[in-house]
């Protein structure tokens, strides 16, 4: 954190305790505009409960209000050359910045925004070309993974991959049928090659040094503090209720909570 600059990152004057330590990316070069209502709607919070009302996630709940974002991240209408970049915003749902955009006719839609995204620019979408060997100084541009040149960073793969900030995933190989790619977790996974992928990194990529630096920042966002088992009563979670000794560490739901593996193959 030493190392990053002061433009990179927001620090407070300790005024309070709690502003001592905080630490937040520096949103400066964020576009302070009023999102597009046309490509919004509110969102009803849920508090991770399902449609009986049962909670099955739990920690949520409270928070600021949010409006939903819609966000063309399979780029439908990112396929001209003629693509405009009006802002960069932030977005409340997810740890990426958005990008405003609009097409020669004036139709605006919104963009999940690489690092080096800024407003006005024109955006590199070069996907009419059919020509293979598109570098990958064209950031931004939304492409054919069999048009991408191998060795390449890209993200927002097929609309689900590699969407969060600063994420990015390197194309090992393509061909006419499937391609190799390396995700951020360097697992190499197979796609088919006639999916969409954006070239470069998603933005905000400073997202990972934030320090809330209290409790109640946590809270704006929606999550509640986290109880230990041990602490509750016996009616509440397995571990409660009685003293540690002779029982193993469970789950909630009575799944041991250590030496087991939970990753399905």
């Amino acid at each position: 954190m030493k190392s990053k600059s002061i433009s990179e990152l927001k620090k407070y004057n300790p005024t309070t305790p709690s502003l001592r330590s905080r630490v937040i990316p520096n949103y400066g070069s964020v576009s302070r505009v009023l999102r597009d209502k046309s490509l919004s709607l509110a969102l009803k919070k849920s508090s991770g409960r399902n449609s009986t009302g049962r909670i099955t996630c739990r920690h949520k709940g409270g928070g600021h209000k949010r409006s939903l974002r819609y966000i063309d991240l399979n780029r439908n209408n990112g396929y001209y050359s003629d693509t405009h970049c009006l802002s960069t915003e932030y977005d409340p749902n997810r740890s990426s910045m958005i990008g405003r955009c609009f097409t020669g006719s004036f139709k605006p839609f919104y963009v999940l925004s690489p690092t080096d995204m800024s407003p006005g620019n024109i955006s590199s979408s070069l996907s009419l070309l059919s020509t293979r060997g598109i570098q990958a100084e064209h950031s931004g541009a939304a492409l054919c993974i069999k048009d991408i040149t191998a060795g390449s960073s890209i993200y927002n793969i097929n609309g689900k991959l590699c969407r969060s900030a600063g994420s990015g995933g390197v194309l090992l190989k393509v061909d006419e049928k499937e391609a190799l790619i390396r995700l951020p977790s360097k697992v190499v996974i197979s796609v088919k090659s006639s999916g969409y992928a954006t070239l470069g990194k998603a933005s905000n990529s400073n997202h990972k040094l934030r320090k809330q630096g209290k409790a109640g920042a946590n809270r704006w966002l929606g999550i509640r503090p986290t109880v230990r088992g041990a602490v509750m009563n016996a009616c509440d979670h397995p571990n409660g209720g009685k003293t540690s000794g002779g029982t193993q560490p469970k789950t909630k739901w009575g799944k041991w909570a250590k030496w087991v593996s939970t990753r399905k193959h």
